[in-house]
């Protein structure tokens, strides 16, 4: 990668940028060699020979704004001071510092009838979920990687909108990501110096995250990216990333890598004042940078101070208790063994291929991902009391002549009542789905319904 200093920060100049430069030096200085191949190659040639990139020191926090550096010491203190190059800063924000240089620099709140602060308190009402948005919009103004994704939940006109426009405006160069192509090197291009990734929205259920690759793109892991009619090239994201969904993330990793890294916030007010207001993120990012520019610092001050982001230990209940929420949601097998009643008993052998067909029927009538034979056993073996055997053959019973493997457990006989008219209930997990009602069989024979199994009820019956 090639940069080039623009007065307040290293910028990327790409391969098109790049050719044009070397064009323009070829028609200035040798116009018989000024051709498309010979910009291409000066270009290619002059980026090997470039100085490596000065490197900031690892514990250091400045933030490069349009009339100087901010500096945040470890104490949380802000002092401003000039750019420089030496620092090797790669991004600035598009806002000013109101500091002038060499002198200590104070965040001041934001004003309760400004419009960002008309915003805060229309869309953020809760004070406590309105520090930890702070924190999370801080956070993507230091480079990480923080092994940290923000997953913004809520249908529209919630804020959610206007605050991711807000943080995007703040920042030279953001790349847009799809979660189910997060793995795909050209997708991966445009990551590549970018100071935030940002996902607008979400494909609803398993498959709209690629999980695997999710966990890399956060996790400071090597990738590689690949630009068009360019080789491939090696990077480590160190930008934040920002998820706005209408939909709650679906996960089904059995192990907890991608929810560690997951802080879930629920936008939850609908049309509150800012709707009223046209463009109100552009009105804000032109008359009011400033004032976003100061909540920034003040959750970057926190940050610092602290040695990082909040833990999770310390989030406002009402997010701790929305992911674990989700956690149950997501954990299909869970869900499938509560339902129908499966427990560890030595004394039964019941056939694991018995086992998976009852729980990917469940997961099938209730709407839910079905996860693979492999997927499903690596979480059931993980359940309190199961434990798995020792060979790789696992326990075994002849069945019609036939060695079938199976596992110690019992499944209870499927539950169902007779109503006092003949009529039989059975409980099946059928999701937003009517009664269904079987054809009406002969007089004074049982007709059999088939219910959901929740929201039923009837003063007239009783079992």
């Amino acid at each position: 990668m090639a940069y080039k200093w623009n007065g307040v920060f290293w910028d990327t100049v790409d391969q098109a940028n790049g050719t044009a430069l070397a064009t323009d030096f070829l028609f200035k200085h040798m116009p018989d060699k000024a051709t498309n191949a010979a910009a291409t190659d000066c270009f290619k040639f002059a980026t090997n020979m470039l100085d490596p990139l000065p490197k900031l020191d690892a514990g250091k926090v400045v933030i490069a704004s349009k009339n100087g550096y901010v500096h945040v010491e470890k104490d949380g203190t802000i002092t401003v001071l000039p750019a420089d190059k030496k620092l090797g800063l790669t991004f600035g924000v598009n806002a000013t510092v109101s500091t002038s240089y060499n002198k200590r620099h104070t965040p001041q709140l934001v004003p309760a009838n400004s419009l960002f602060g008309r915003f805060l308190a229309s869309a953020l009402p809760d004070l406590d979920i309105r520090d930890l948005v702070q924190e999370q919009c801080a956070l993507t103004l230091i480079p990480g990687p923080h092994q940290l994704v923000w997953w913004w939940v809520g249908t529209g006109g919630n804020g959610k909108g206007v605050m991711s426009s807000i943080i995007r405006g703040f920042h030279h160069r953001t790349a847009q990501i799809w979660l189910d192509k997060c793995g795909d090197p050209q997708a991966l291009a445009s990551c590549v110096n970018a100071s935030l990734i940002f996902t607008p929205e979400v494909t609803n259920g398993a498959r709209g995250i690629n999980q695997e690759a999710f966990k890399a793109l956060s996790g400071g892991d090597l990738l590689t990216a690949k630009f068009l009619y360019r080789d491939m090239i090696e990077f480590v994201n160190t930008s934040c990333h920002i998820v706005s969904s209408n939909y709650e993330p679906m996960i089904t990793d059995a192990t907890d890598g991608v929810y560690r890294r997951l802080c879930v916030v629920k936008w939850n007010q609908r049309h509150g004042t800012y709707v009223k207001i046209p463009n109100l993120a552009d009105r804000i990012l032109k008359e009011e940078a400033h004032i976003v520019l100061d909540w920034l610092l003040e959750g970057v001050s926190r940050i610092v101070q602290r040695g990082g982001f909040i833990p999770e230990s310390e989030w406002p209940e009402a997010t701790k208790v929305f992911k674990q929420s989700i956690r149950s949601k997501n954990d299909c097998v869970g869900a499938w063994r509560d339902y129908c009643g499966i427990v560890p008993d030595a004394s039964t052998l019941t056939p694991k291929s018995e086992i998976y067909n009852s729980y990917a029927k469940f997961s099938e009538g209730d709407g839910r991902h079905v996860l693979s034979p492999p997927q499903f056993w690596t979480r059931f073996w993980a359940m309190p009391g199961f434990e798995r055997p020792q060979s790789a053959r696992g326990d075994t019973q002849r069945i019609a002549g036939v060695q079938v493997n199976c596992v110690r457990a019992r499944i209870p006989a499927e539950i169902s009542w007779e109503l006092p008219t003949g009529e039989i209930i059975v409980q099946r997990p059928i999701k937003s789905a009517p009664p269904t009602v079987e054809p009406k069989a002969a007089d004074n024979e049982p007709m059999l319904i088939t219910l959901p199994d929740k929201d039923f009820s009837d003063d007239q019956w009783s079992f």
